[in-house]
């Protein structure tokens, strides 16, 4: 159970990629993406329950971040009805950057969490090499972080160098920038699951 649980952990941080890296135009991607990692934490969720209700620091982290992914997903919902001139529309897209990046911090801990007690218990590990997928999951973590600081990065020197030209042309470039962005990072994403679940598959 705890693998079945770790393996729609990983789903969920794949499926949800960073909200801030897509242009305003994918909110219907991001509320498809929000219903999918929701589902699939409350399937961990109750994989987790089921195999060991007792033990409790996995079942309270990944209830926690269930409950923030609920936020993110509410706060998603509410951005269709704020538009671009709305007074309350820099504090919802701070709020929601701050929640996204929350839930990819707590979602992290929980699989890591899930991992290490995986390498404490010398049953589940007789199927699996656990070092190895622990491995794999923090080259993942890196490649999400790392990318997303590069973005960031090319973005705000960007902005820089065409902040004197015309706003529509720099909108128009800065959406077709964020659209390539983001099918690089999620084929990276998929890639790194897809290895992980494999790594994962003797032991289901």
């Amino acid at each position: 159970m705890l693998y079945q649980a770790e393996a729609s952990l990983i789903c969920s941080i794949t499926i949800n990629g960073h909200g801030f890296l897509q242009p305003p135009t994918m909110k219907l991607l991001r509320i498809l993406q929000w219903t999918l990692s929701l589902a699939a934490e409350t399937t961990s969720l109750t994989l987790l329950c089921i195999w060991d209700s007792g033990y409790v620091p996995p079942i309270a982290l990944v209830s926690v971040v269930l409950f923030t992914s609920l936020l993110g997903y509410c706060l998603l919902i509410a951005s269709l009805a704020i538009g671009p001139s709305h007074e309350l529309k820099k504090i919802h897209d701070v709020v929601s950057k701050v929640v996204t990046i929350l839930h990819e911090v707590l979602l992290l801990a929980a699989i890591f969490l899930c991992l290490w007690k995986i390498e404490e218990s010398d049953v589940m590990k007789i199927c699996c090499d656990s070092l190895l997928i622990l491995g794999a999951m923090a080259g993942y973590a890196a490649w999400r972080f790392l990318f997303i600081l590069i973005f960031l990065l090319i973005i705000f020197l960007f902005k820089t160098t065409m902040a004197q030209r015309n706003r529509r042309g720099n909108d128009y470039t800065d959406s077709r920038c964020r659209k390539s962005t983001v099918i690089i990072f999620n084929l990276g994403n998929i890639a790194f699951a897809i290895a992980l679940i494999v790594l994962m598959f003797p032991c289901f």
